[in-house]
């Protein structure tokens, strides 16, 4: 990393609409305090740069730009090779300091009052994560739905697995002996990062711009490279003519456009535009192969995943794929991946040593611009049914960063609509940082709400948020496990205990998009997936652009079906714990309970949620709650009779000495509304005395039994005494 380095300036195009060129422009300060102006020392003996002035605090900066257009991908990006330059208008924005100052006292920052020179600007980079060996990166078991959603043949990499190294990581993983929290301290540059998340605060900070220049029918007919570039009026500017180093920047690859005809432009990888001093050499390399960035960056510069897939888990176990015959007892909507092996490959390149580099990072220099996901669903019943997002926010409230004592520092309106990224990560299963990291096997699942919000309709139904719930006690070890030099020996607490009702702060912050698609039992569906950058932005939903590009399986088409098995019965006055035989007279039977939200997605109940919200409070804590399950319209009815002991042949399992005598089926009352789920099933009983009574193959169930019909046609059921 060069020792003068502060600021990363990273160029993304959006949206080409035949004459204009719109892009966002992201400055990243690198890890540094945004108060304080950044100092640069030499050392003279072993390191003699240019002499570099001190520059201005990233807080009190005023930026300005231009944009770099190089004609042609025949040359990597360098800068003394841009054939025009255009003037980027943008707007300052006026709060950075105040927003900085706000998040400072928001944050528990372990450089709050750095002071930005060289030395600790650069201390904590490849020495705090260096790079890793491949098998230490990266994996991803690849599901049966991607493999089916294309013409799958062989991964595309040793750490993309179809065999059950996955499932056995999962059920393997365990406590980790020394395992460490992450602690609550965090550096300016996750305060950064943080920041993307929330692209109208990231650009109230000063890190987020926009801005079009009219494109040329010359500057881009077989494409070309386009990055961005401090104005001679900008801060800064000194500083990068003293040292091109002091500001790196990316540039995007810029597929062929051409006047008047319209296209998203989208960069899901940039490139390190070298700095040359001279005219020399007119092909500088780059450090490293960039061969199949250069593919990827083709194939995705529509912003829309290629190979995107869905299923329902038919089984309990959610690592099954297929039915085991244990029905799952809850239902987890429709679950959601895309791109497995290229998400994969492009985490491993973030992590991994590349052995065709050779700077001390041992990293390509090529940061991902994908940086999130917006998931779009339709239903496909109306062919006219428009894809809706579930990524799409509007804010309740103004947008502000609390800053006490003083009144909170607002950086959006109210009602400011806006879609948050959806983000996938790799994880250590079990937190053991000698093992690699695991993609998770699905990346999302849809539950017929919003992808980036909780669910509030189950924090009502569980009472989550309820005031009363009550915080676990946090479990005290024991002492003689304990280090004597920890500061809270010998009274030391795990922290595992839960910290009492669920916060659920983003639902308090935002209400959904509005979606009209529901989630039901029986409907089919489609999806894609469109990609987000680093800016926030990315092919919009409105007006409608749709993928440009070639690919094995952009939609994702799946029929919700119904896997959750009907739960127990209701059967009144049962004899419970007694071996007293009972001769009822009748079986009043009601239809089982079905919770949330399978119940929702039957689409049976006119309020499905306040029902199940009335049966929660009415619960108190004593048994399982629902509300009578819609689909169950039957019951069968199975008479068995007891044989002698061990005599076990002729059971229905062939483990149990009962012999089926029959079965039959007695149907719920007709529906007319609702409140009818709820009404009970009457089976009289009538007994017959049968002084010899035959089974199997010799059963005559009509004389045995002296029915007056079939035992289908009856309302009763005849029992042998």
């Amino acid at each position: 990393m060069e020792t003068n380095r502060r600021f990363s300036l990273l160029t993304f195009p959006q949206f080409f609409d035949g004459n204009t060129l719109t892009l966002n422009i992201l400055v990243l300060p690198r890890n540094q305090n945004p108060l304080q102006g950044a100092i640069i020392l030499h050392d003279g003996v072993n390191f003699p740069p240019p002499v570099i002035p001190d520059a201005p605090a990233f807080a009190d900066a005023k930026l300005a730009f231009e944009a770099k257009i190089i004609t042609g991908l025949g040359v990597f990006p360098h800068s003394l090779l841009p054939n025009a330059t255009q003037g980027l208008a943008t707007s300052a924005p006026t709060l950075v300091r105040d927003l900085f100052t706000a998040l400072a006292k928001n944050f528990s920052i372990s450089n709050l009052n750095q002071t930005n020179e060289n030395l600790d600007n650069n201390q904590d980079s490849a020495q705090k994560n260096p790079a890793v060996s491949r098998e230490l990166s990266v994996k991803k078991y690849l599901p049966l739905s991607y493999r089916a959603a294309f013409n799958f043949t062989n991964p595309r990499t040793p750490n993309a697995t179809t065999d059950d190294s996955y499932h056995c990581a999962v059920r393997d993983a365990g406590k980790v002996p020394g395992f460490k929290r992450s602690p609550n301290d965090i550096s300016w540059g996750k305060v950064f990062a943080y920041a993307l998340r929330q692209p109208l605060l990231a650009a109230q900070l000063g890190m987020l711009y926009q801005a079009s220049f009219p494109v040329d029918a010359a500057d881009f007919p077989q494409g070309g490279w386009l990055y961005v570039d401090l104005a001679a009026t900008s801060d800064y500017k000194a500083q990068q003519q003293a040292d091109d180093s002091f500001i790196k920047k990316y540039a995007a690859r810029i597929p062929p456009l051409k006047p008047a005809e319209e296209r998203q432009v989208f960069a899901p990888l940039l490139f390190p535009v070298l700095f040359k001093a001279n005219a020399a050499d007119p092909d500088p390399a780059p450090d490293g192969n960039y061969d199949q960035l250069f593919i990827e960056s083709a194939e995705y510069d529509d912003g829309f995943a290629k190979i995107v897939h869905a299923a329902q888990p038919p089984s309990r176990n959610l690592l099954f794929e297929e039915s085991d015959g244990a029905h799952p007892v809850k239902d987890v909507g429709i679950r959601l991946g895309w791109d497995d092996e290229q998400i994969l490959i492009w985490y491993m390149r973030q992590m991994m040593i590349d052995p065709t580099v050779t700077n001390p990072d041992h990293r390509l220099d090529a940061p991902l611009g994908v940086f999130g996901y917006a998931v779009d669903v339709r239903d496909t019943s109306n062919p006219a049914n428009p894809f809706e997002s579930l990524n799409s926010v509007q804010s309740k409230q103004n947008l502000a960063v609390p800053n006490p004592p003083d009144q909170p520092v607002q950086f959006a309106p109210q009602d400011s609509v806006l879609e948050l990224p959806y983000q996938v990560y790799p994880t250590q299963l079990d937190g053991d940082q000698t093992k690699n990291y695991w993609l998770p096997m699905y990346y999302a699942n849809w539950n017929g709400h919003n992808v980036v919000l909780p669910d509030s309709e189950a924090a009502e139904v569980y009472q989550t948020t309820n005031p009363d719930v009550q915080a676990d006690p946090e479990t005290l070890i024991p002492v003689a496990k304990q280090d004597p030099s920890d500061p809270e020996y010998p009274n030391k607490m795990t922290g595992t205990g839960a910290s009492g009702p669920a916060q659920n702060l983003l639902n308090k912050l935002y209400a959904a998009g509005n979606l009209n698609t529901v989630l039901r039992y029986g409907e089919q569906y489609e999806f894609r997936i469109r990609l987000l950058d680093l800016s926030g932005g990315g092919p919009a939903l409105s007006p409608a652009i749709n993928p440009i590009n070639d690919s094995p399986s952009n939609l994702a088409r799946v029929r919700f079906k119904r896997y959750v098995a009907p739960n127990q019965l209701r059967v009144e006055s049962l004899p419970k714990n007694t071996d007293q035989l009972s001769t009822p007279s009748e079986l009043t039977i009601r239809r089982p309970l079905l919770g949330y939200p399978a119940v929702v997605y039957t689409g049976k109940y006119s309020d499905p949620v306040g029902l199940l919200i009335n049966a929660s409070q009415a619960m108190q804590g004593t048994e399982a709650f629902g509300i009578a399950d819609p689909d169950v319209n039957r019951v069968a009815v199975t008479v068995e009779v007891q044989t002698l002991r061990m005599d076990n042949l002729l059971s229905t399992s062939g483990t149990e000495n009962y012999v089926q005598l029959y079965t039959t089926f007695r149907s719920f009352l007709a529906v007319n509304n609702e409140d009818d789920y709820e009404a009970a099933l009457e089976i009289p009983i009538i007994y017959r005395d049968c002084p010899v009574l035959h089974v199997g193959a010799e059963l005559d169930l009509n004389t045995a039994l002296q029915l007056p019909d079939d035992i289908d046609n009856l309302a009763e059921i005849y029992l042998p005494t």
